[in-house]
């Protein structure tokens, strides 16, 4: 049994030290005993374990220097080794024995798609004892234990990679499908069940704050979207934060947090409060920083799930107790650093309510184990373990279906006010923003100085909840709100763009580079979009009443703007005709992965599970004598694994599916966390990012940049190479199976955001409509412009129909896009008239003769096409031939034929639609 929160540490940094990061490399003998030179020279020899495999002993002696500790209690090794066995009991009975140890493999399988390999570096010369010195060095100087394993589960991977930069260490040379850090956080999280010396015990978890898009659409400027993505974010992540501190972040098994800059930062935060009380070195908060990328050392970006995963030790006590407490002062500490006296009504009234579903651990495993003795085969329960966690995630995760409403937590309060007011015979405004409850704040006149509430415009009304979002949006006080919340904070809040703003970045890049041209100086903060621009970002905001692209709009407001800018610019012809180029169109982009809740989670890919091993395993695992006997033994094993799997209701019948273990788990969060950095870093030079969760990504960008970031967030979904994520030298696995569709709508910056947000989830959430030749398929993107009304028939449905090039996605549709964006209204190329011709012609015509209806409408609009670079665009719009059904919609207008069956569509008219809806 382990006892006391110094054991329960001591048990948590075992598990991340229990296998060494070098571990291929020293089972085949090729690092030697790195750790015992290390501490024999700096005079630590005494910390070097004795007992124990070479590798292991390697490991744990690092451990023990890093905590100070002499010896490891007997309680802490049977902790770590139980969780082992929970982490990995169905692999190592699917994973062949051999008699000799089997060497280093030369590449890494996709753990979801075994067809997509990396190549395995060896560590350089030196790595090894380097990063073995860094460690210690670096982790030794953090004497708060709490603090410290935080830091370590954090900051260890990376660590590695500093010195042995794509030097991915499989966890066991004959299986190819997860590195020795998959394994070490999947004991960390699993070591919460096994410190009452018995097991497995203690909670699991599922906490979650429902109706978040309500949250984020009820919105009126951009800066509203993405402040109410950020406030679900800072919630979730605060609900967690206090068990983190306590039990450390492996308590969170989804999202995966080792890489979650909310609790980065807070880390930086306790690393420079330990400096100031002495139990930190000061370098050590340098060098801590350095291992990360920077956009993680502050969290500005909304990429905290509303959903959350808890392991949890018995200790904890009254779990719903203690996470609804941790919740209403998280929501109280945002409101009351706000400091507006009308948001005090709700400081004790969060914008949503919270759900908490918690589950016996030992009772459920009881249920657990009862269904395998059924089963007859007492032998499967050892090998059952690590099938439990996935158990648990089914159990815990069955969908609430009751919905939830913005703001329902204070409609009692809310509606208690209103009456009173009416017995009083005064009035009230209702908010203009959420139009659910009674506004607290209003906007001042234009022409009357400051507004009675910075960031409302004229006639604004804003309810406290609505009022807190714009308030937390205002540019000018992010950075102190985040570090009066407890963060740090690396870099200013980059100025979060208006609709019209975002729609014209281009034009804005044109003015900006035109007064730089000139030598204009008028510094300024600027959107991230326009890095690069500072010293003439004043420009971005010289007209302070109203938007300097609105004004230009108004013919009588345009020439107070254009004689501003003559101060800077002095190309009159250029500013005559600025107004001219203000585009009034942005667009609203929302993806979400294909089929992670139904198939992913669920171990349901492409593959049976024969096929996966063969593919998942080294085959010089196979070699030797005994090789067909192995063969026989191993179907043996997957026939009494897919049973074990059935009976657990584990497959759902499937059968292309894999044992889903912790490992799988976690290597399917760090995935999802991975694609979230990279598509926020995507995003930010090209938009505004609302959300980005892995699977989910929300942003705005202009017009002309949509397809582009669809295109490029498409391709991060998977990675590069493809099935892997490379940051820093780190390698991480990509959710590369199954695709990710989009919804883009092309909206006019002055309609209601609300609604066009309503717009952009239905547009996304048309690919579970769509089919291909007969077949369901997702990977999609639907296209729209409206300004509000619309039907199915006026939407694009384009599939996004990937290709994988060697190490490359191609997305041939996009390929298709960007050709004729190269090709139409330019000089040499197809005439402006193209598009609209093409939709006008008889979609039965192009459907059954489309060489003859393109090459007509080629030569239509250009003068000449055979023989030049059109006719390479020729080729690929004829190559477009698979038809796409959208089922429920309304069938081709021009036939009365199939009207039954869908909407049928030929890809090619879909993408000149798509084309269409995006040239404004």
């Amino acid at each position: 049994m382990v006892t006391g929160m110094e054991d329960i540490t001591t048990v948590k940094t075992l598990s991340m030290f229990h296998d060494p990061a070098w571990k291929p490399w020293a089972i085949t003998n090729k690092v030697g005993p790195v750790v015992k030179g290390v501490l024999e020279a700096l005079g630590m020899g005494g910390y070097y374990e004795q007992s124990g495999e070479a590798h292991e002993r390697e490991s744990v002696s690092m451990a023990k220097a890093i905590m100070g500790l002499r010896e490891v209690p007997e309680g802490v090794r049977r902790a770590v080794h139980s969780a082992d066995v929970f982490a990995a009991s169905a692999d190592r009975f699917l994973t062949p024995r051999t008699k000799n140890v089997v060497g280093v493999p030369g590449y890494k399988v996709n753990i979801l798609n075994p067809y997509l390999c990396y190549e395995i570096k060896e560590p350089p010369k030196g790595g090894v004892e380097e990063f073995v010195r860094g460690s210690i060095s670096l982790y030794s100087k953090v004497k708060d234990e709490k603090l410290r394993y935080n830091v370590v589960y954090t900051s260890l991977e990376l660590m590695w990679y500093k010195y042995n930069p794509k030097s991915l260490p499989v966890a066991d040379t004959r299986v190819l499908t997860h590195s020795v850090f998959d394994h070490l956080y999947a004991v960390a999280s699993l070591s919460n069940w096994f410190l009452d010396g018995t097991g497995p015990s203690g909670k699991f978890v599922k906490v979650d704050i429902p109706g978040i898009q309500s949250v984020i659409s009820k919105a009126r400027k951009a800066k509203d979207l993405w402040a109410g993505s950020w406030v679900v974010s800072f919630l979730a992540y605060k609900v967690t934060e206090p068990l983190i501190r306590e039990y450390g972040a492996d308590v969170v098994i989804s999202p995966f947090m080792g890489l979650n800059p909310f609790l980065i930062s807070s880390l930086i935060k306790g690393l420079q409060e330990g400096v100031r009380e002495g139990k930190v070195d000061k370098e050590v908060v340098e060098q801590y920083k350095a291992l990360f990328p920077e956009d993680l050392l502050t969290p500005y970006q909304p990429v905290m799930p509303a959903t959350v995963y808890l392991a949890l030790p018995n200790k904890v006590g009254d779990v719903k107790q203690l996470i609804s407490k941790n919740y209403l002062e998280a929501w109280g500490e945002l409101v009351d650093n706000i400091d507006t006296p009308q948001l005090k009504a709700i400081r004790d009234y969060p914008v949503m309510p919270l759900r908490v579903r918690v589950l016996d651990v030992n009772e459920v495993y009881k249920e657990f184990t009862g269904k395998i003795k059924g089963h007859g085969d007492p032998e499967l329960i050892e090998v059952a373990k690590s099938l439990f966690l996935d158990y648990m995630f089914r159990k815990v995760g069955e969908p609430d279906k009751v919905k939830v409403f913005f703001g329902v937590t204070y409609y009692a309060e809310a509606n208690s006010s209103t009456t009173s007011t009416f017995r009083e015979k005064r009035g009230y405004s209702m908010c203009t923003m959420c139009g659910v409850l009674p506004a607290v704040v209003s906007g001042g006149k234009k022409g009357e100085g400051d507004t009675t509430y910075p960031g409302l415009d004229e006639g604004e009304n804003l309810c406290g909840y609505c009022y807190t979002k714009r308030a937390i949006g205002d540019r000018g006080s992010v950075r102190e709100l985040l570090e009066a919340l407890g963060f740090y904070t690396e870099k200013d809040f980059e100025l979060l763009p208006s609709t019209i703003d975002i729609a014209n970045m281009e034009l804005w890049k044109e003015v900006l580079d035109k007064a730089k041209q000139y030598g204009a100086e008028k510094k300024g903060v600027l959107p991230a979009p326009l890095k690069g621009h500072e010293d003439v970002g004043g420009l971005f905001n010289i007209t302070r009443d109203e938007r300097p692209l609105m004004k230009l709009l108004d013919p009588e407001k345009r020439e107070e703007v254009v004689d501003k800018l003559k101060e800077y610019i002095k190309d009159e012809r250029f500013l005559s005709n600025l107004h001219k180029k203000v585009k009034t169109y942005y667009a609203i982009v929302r993806g979400d992965g294909d089929m992670v809740g139904s198939k992913v989670l669920k171990g349901k890919i492409k593959v049976d599970l024969k096929e996966y091993l063969s593919r998942a395993r080294n085959a010089a695992a196979e070699e030797g004598p005994a090789k067909n006997e192995d063969r026989a033994k191993n179907g043996d094993r997957v026939s009494k694994m897919l049973d074990l799997l059935k009976e657990l209701g584990l497959s759902d019948g499937d059968e292309n599916v894999v044992p889903v273990t912790p490992v799988y788990l976690i290597a399917v969060s760090r995935a999802l966390a991975v694609t979230a950095i990279k598509d926020a870093e995507s995003v930010r030079d090209k938009g505004v990012l609302v959300f980005a969760g892995g699977d989910d990504v929300m942003f705005l960008t202009s017009v002309e940049k949509a397809m582009e970031l669809v295109k490029e967030t498409r391709s991060n979904y998977w990675g590069f190479p493809v099935g892997f994520h490379v940051i820093n030298g780190a390698v991480f696995d990509s959710l590369a199976l199954y695709g990710r569709s989009y919804g883009v709508l092309v909206a006019h910056y002055r309609d209601a955001v609300f609604n066009l947000w309503e717009i952009a989830r239905e547009l996304e959430e048309l690919k579970d409509r769509v089919a291909l030749e007969g077949e369901k398929v997702k990977d999609v993107t639907s296209v729209l412009k409206t300004r509000g009304q619309y039907g199915v028939k006026d939407v694009a449905v384009l599939y996004n129909k990937p290709r994988i090039d060697g190490y490359t996605l191609t997305l041939e549709t996009f390929e298709v896009y960007e050709a004729l964006k190269a090709n139409v209204g330019v000089k040499g190329g197809l005439s402006s008239g193209f598009i609209k011709d093409w939709l006008g012609t008889d979609r039965e015509v192009l459907r059954e003769f489309p060489r003859e209806a393109i090459a007509y409408l080629f030569s239509r609009n250009s003068q000449k096409w055979k023989g030049t670079k059109l006719e390479d665009l020729y080729r690929k719009l004829v190559g477009l031939d698979v038809v796409i059904k959208v089922e429920g919609g309304v069938h081709d207008e021009q036939s009365d034929e199939g009207a039954e069956e869908g909407d049928l569509r030929d890809e090619r008219t879909e993408l000149i639609k798509a084309y269409d809806h995006l040239g404004v």
